[in-house]
């Protein structure tokens, strides 16, 4: 089919740092939009240790949650971006090995 891209694969076995960076992405997926979705109503409101996260608040609603969660949420974009870069770097360094299936 034209117009249909075009895939990349290794030609023998996968690296496993290849196959940890991409197994990572998936949960940082995961967890990003089970944090965006669900993260405002399954975490309970005004627990020990929380503060309002900035991250977090939208359209004028501020949430309390714990801090560690507030970091994820600070840094869930470049946690990925920085995900996103290594899968390229590692595609790079086992270039030989990488090949373009139709």
């Amino acid at each position: 089919m034209p117009g249909a891209g075009h895939r990349w694969e290794f030609g023998g076995k996968q690296p496993i740092v290849f196959t940890i960076t991409m197994g990572l992405l998936l949960a940082n997926g995961a967890s990003s939009l089970a944090l965006a979705f669900f993260g405002k109503k399954l975490i309970p409101q005004d627990l020990p240790g929380s503060h309002v996260c900035e991250a977090m608040s939208t359209y004028g609603i501020r949430y309390s949650v714990p801090d560690w969660i507030c970091w994820y949420a600070n840094w869930d974009l470049a946690i990925t971006g920085a995900l996103f870069g290594l899968a390229a770097v590692i595609m790079i360094i086992y270039r030989k090995d990488v090949r373009r299936v139709r």
